[in-house]
């Protein structure tokens, strides 16, 4: 039996396969990079349209007031749309947390991974609906942007004065959406 006197690889053999593997990760992290951008304005997107049509049908079944606001500590409307919100029946339909309001449900958001913005005809602090599940004076959009500021990855919810929601690629008014890194 004849054994072969040279087993392994060669110094040019290990420098073609680390080449290999450097140019593949050098395609492959920008396409995964924005994929996670894109996941995580997808998600904070469906989380705020989640939480409008909530409110809504929550406004309807109890008959009173709820408010949707920033909030950074679950448990007042502060802070920034992008660091959390809380939607809860507002009693006094003053758009603050009182005692006797009952939170419905609190998001928080992870604040580093988009940028959130909310352009409202009559408040950019509050949503209210009122027991019908119409907005009250209410018309605006959200503009969801990743952090790195590539507006195309952006996404408006544009709320209609009823109350209802609609995901769309464009501002209100049909141009292209605008983030700022």
């Amino acid at each position: 039996m004849v054994v072969p006197s040279n087993i392994g690889t060669t110094l040019l053999e290990a420098i073609i396969v680390l080449l290999l593997i450097s140019i593949l990760l050098i395609i492959a992290v920008p396409i995964g990079r924005d994929y996670i951008a894109r996941s995580h304005v997808t998600t904070a997107t469906y989380q705020i349209v989640n939480a409008l049509n909530m409110g809504r049908v929550s406004a309807i079944e109890r008959g009173m007031s709820v408010t949707f606001c920033h909030s950074n500590d679950g448990i007042d409307c502060n802070g920034d749309w992008s660091e959390g919100q809380i939607l809860f029946f507002d009693q006094q339909g003053n758009g603050r947390v009182d005692t006797g309001d009952e939170v419905i449900r609190v998001w928080q958001a992870d604040k580093f991974a988009v940028q959130i913005n909310w352009r409202g005809f009559f408040s950019n602090r509050i949503i209210q609906m009122d027991p019908s599940g119409m907005g009250k004076a209410m018309s605006g959009s959200f503009i969801i942007c990743p952090i790195s500021g590539k507006s195309q990855y952006a996404r408006a919810i544009i709320v209609s004065r009823n109350g209802r929601a609609r995901i769309s690629k464009v501002d209100s008014q049909g141009g292209a959406l605008q983030c700022t890194a």
